[in-house]
């Protein structure tokens, strides 16, 4: 982010950065809106530490909930 603040090039941020930070710049939507798909990726569930095995289920219990959200977020804008 810095090296655009500092007029060396542009980038494609997400709102989730630009929530969480000020920056001095400009910004523009672009259209049609831009996805991504994120994912949970491990190599072998039954050696990963307990707490990310807690995490890993959570997530997959709340696919359907999260999918919803997701859309409705979607929607809005």
């Amino acid at each position: 982010m810095s090296m655009v603040e500092e007029g060396l090039g542009i980038s494609i941020i997400f709102n989730l950065v630009l929530n969480r930070h000020h920056h001095n710049i400009v910004l523009k939507r672009i259209t049609p809106r831009l996805e991504r798909t994120v994912s949970l990726a491990y190599k072998n569930k039954s050696v990963l530490p307990i707490a990310s095995r807690y995490f890993f289920d959570f997530i997959v219990s709340k696919k359907k909930e999260l999918d919803s959200e997701a859309y409705n977020v979607l929607s809005r804008n």
